[in-house]
């Protein structure tokens, strides 16, 4: 959750304004405060239900941070204020709201975030801990062969881990046709990992398998997966050929053995995909008769994006 502030009533226009992100942590959360001026003293950080404002330490020129505890487990939003003073007195706050929604280790979950555009469904014995998750939203960066459909999450506390299967729900973006849309998490290291696609609510949303906190993205794969490097290659003669071909796809990836086809003379031969080289193998059942033969392969990523490419050679 990022918010930006104005003036508190009662203060000026040329006071600065706060910046304020939350990120969860197990029964608190970690509130970060970024000013666009001095300050003439250190942020408070009062959170309804609490007694005791939290007061902020400073990390850097202007930039504080807070830890308030979370109040009891039937409130929710749990709403909060960030109030301070600029340099000349001039007061500013900016009030936020973070969820209150409990995960508890031996109880069924669905919590909703961001209006109900995304959704954590979480089978009783998913954590050994209770847990106060929150979320904010996020723009993601196209990578990849990927692009943005618009939303983005990101979920913490970052170190949360389930022990069984989380589904995770984002709503698709109202007009959006559902062509080459899937659910990608953030790797941490810029790029997007495919997670799944499975419609709900009549496509609505669309869902995939998690088994931890972090980003997510509604991303799309327009791009069909590379297939270069095809042995034998165009025009050539042979006598004794063996098959193989470079596969790549950037996007969504490629995700079974099945999804890489080789055909000879329009049979379909035993081949071997081999993802870290990113190769397909194969071999002839049999000897070839001498003369022209076709080699076709076609690959397909999770996207539902195809490749297909065509090759003539001759056997002798």
């Amino acid at each position: 959750l990022v918010l930006a502030s104005a003036a508190a009533p009662g203060g000026s226009a040329s006071a600065p304004e706060l910046r304020v992100r939350s990120e969860a942590r197990p029964l608190h959360a970690l509130i970060e405060i970024e000013s666009t001026g001095p300050l003439s003293d250190l942020p408070l950080v009062e959170v309804a239900g609490s007694k005791t404002p939290g007061a902020a330490r400073q990390i850097g020129p202007w930039s504080y941070r807070a830890v308030v505890d979370l109040p009891g487990p039937d409130v929710h939003p749990i709403l909060a204020r960030v109030t301070a003073r600029g340099a000349r007195g001039h007061p500013v706050r900016q009030d936020l709201a973070l969820s209150g929604q409990r995960l508890r280790p031996g109880a069924e979950s669905t919590l909703r975030y961001l209006e109900d555009q995304v959704r954590l469904q979480v089978p009783a014995g998913s954590t050994y801990r209770t847990l106060i998750p929150q979320a904010r939203r996020l723009i993601p960066e196209a990578s990849g062969g990927l692009r943005s459909a618009g939303l983005g999450c990101r979920l913490g506390p970052a170190d949360a881990a389930f022990d069984k299967p989380v589904r995770l729900w984002l709503k698709v973006p109202e007009g959006l046709p559902a062509e080459g849309l899937g659910v990608y998490s953030d790797n941490g290291r810029g790029r997007w990992g495919f997670r799944g696609s499975d419609p709900e609510e009549g496509g609505r949303y669309l869902a995939a398998t998690v088994r931890a906190l972090g980003s997510f993205a509604l991303m799309i794969d327009e791009t069909p997966p590379a297939v270069s490097g095809i042995r034998p290659s165009a025009g050539s003669t042979v006598a004794s050929p063996r098959f193989s071909a470079r596969v790549h796809d950037e996007g969504s990836g490629i995700g079974r053995e099945q999804d890489v086809v080789l055909e000879l003379d329009g049979v379909r031969l035993v081949s071997e995909y081999d993802p870290d080289a990113r190769r397909v193998t194969a071999e002839p059942d049999s000897s070839l008769a001498a003369g022209s033969h076709s080699l076709v392969i076609t690959v397909r990523d999770r996207a539902a994006n195809e490749t297909r490419r065509e090759v003539t050679f001759t056997s002798r």
